[in-house]
């Protein structure tokens, strides 16, 4: 049996605070598979989330054949990697910060506490009113992900890549 990595293992717990998060607020969270109006072109990820997202293209060739089919004629205002319906093609291995999105937040900007959710979740909720642990510690998330990337990046480790087909396969993927 083999070690999770310490992504996976990062993955593993964003996805469980998710599973809070919705067992928590119930229908005050309103993400579901076609909800895509966060999905913007724009986004990058670090080395570790693109050889993940790499990896599982290049191990489904026909899904990879689709997608550059598709980037012809794809949404500019929308991520390159959801179909037609507004689903997620990546889905099983996507980036942290589409697994965060939608949930609420916490942050700090110029060391003022802030707090956020997409505009469409937890309406009649005020953000402020949410204990600590109701909440993602985006903050704390984006150092264990910049320590992750550190340590299992390879040579690449500390860059950022865009979320965009050809930037996630790199020069040297099979055509």
């Amino acid at each position: 049996m083999t070690t999770p990595s310490r992504y996976q293992e990062l993955l593993d717990k964003v996805d469980n605070k998710s599973a809070e998060f919705q067992e928590r607020y119930g229908a005050a969270l309103l993400c579901r598979k076609g909800c895509s109006s966060c999905c913007l072109p724009g986004l990058s990820v670090f080395s570790v989330e693109r050889r993940a997202i790499r990896g599982w293209l290049l191990a489904n060739p026909e899904l990879l054949t689709t997608l550059r089919q598709d980037a012809e004629t794809a949404n500019p205002n929308a991520c390159p990697f959801l179909d037609s319906g507004g689903a997620c093609r990546i889905y099983p291995v996507r980036p942290i910060i589409c697994r965060s999105q939608g949930l609420p937040l916490s942050f700090k900007v110029d060391e003022r506490a802030k707090r956020d959710v997409c505009p469409l979740n937890l309406q009649d909720i005020e953000l402020f009113s949410l204990p600590t642990e109701g909440l993602l510690n985006l903050d704390l998330l984006n150092t264990l992900l910049v320590l992750v990337d550190q340590v299992e990046g390879g040579e690449e480790a500390g860059q950022r890549f865009a979320l965009e087909l050809e930037a996630i396969l790199g020069s040297d993927a099979p055509v």
